[in-house]
């Protein structure tokens, strides 16, 4: 027989998904999952664009100083995951967690949302900021951006002159039972390092 005493009431956290940036095209993985971030703005690429369905919008979320963003996603008014995947060329597709595939238009800075994917995605990283260029092959030159205008809150893809973006993966779901009396149980289905 044992005695259980509770020392205090615990309250359990929502779970949340954890993202950090990545700075190499090392990182970038055949079904890994990311989201698309703007530092610059504090913002995250959210959901479509319901009216246009061709642009996403802009969800503002806290960027930690250590490059991370814990949080929910895919839903109303929260970023919306990208997830990867290698098409037959070697390039990669974009799979919106909206249920479509990123793709670029030939005939504008629009991004066009598609039931299939259409490849031609590729990453590169400035080394010195960890900043990410994803480009596609219909519109070289061009790689997709936060529109510079602080009300125009969308990601297109652009030839420049707008804000730069970073890729954050997912390292981890987390759930925390938080206890005042200074135990806390933390679950993680990935290797976490605290």
């Amino acid at each position: 027989n044992y005695t259980i005493t509770v020392l205090k009431n615990i309250v359990p956290f929502a779970p949340k998904a954890i993202y950090r940036k990545v700075t190499s095209t090392d990182a970038v993985r055949d079904g890994g999952v990311y989201l698309i971030v703007c530092e610059g703005f504090n913002e995250i690429m959210g959901s479509l664009d319901t009216d246009n369905n061709k642009q996403c919008t802009s969800v503002s979320a806290t960027i930690t100083d250590l490059h991370t963003y814990e949080g929910e996603v895919n839903v109303e008014g929260k970023p919306y995951e990208i997830t990867v995947s290698k098409a037959k060329d070697g390039s990669y597709n974009l799979y919106h967690a909206g249920g479509k595939y990123i793709n670029a238009s030939s005939t504008s800075t629009n991004l066009v949302f598609e039931n299939s994917g259409k490849g031609g995605w590729s990453f590169s990283f400035v080394k010195s900021t960890g900043n990410v260029k994803i480009s596609n092959t219909k519109k070289d030159g061009n790689y997709i951006q936060r529109n510079e205008d602080v009300a125009n809150k969308f990601y297109k893809n652009y030839g420049s002159g707008q804000k730069v973006v970073q890729l954050y993966q997912k390292v981890g779901e987390i759930s925390v039972a938080k206890a005042t009396g200074g135990i806390t149980t933390f679950v993680s289905n990935y290797d976490y390092l605290m």
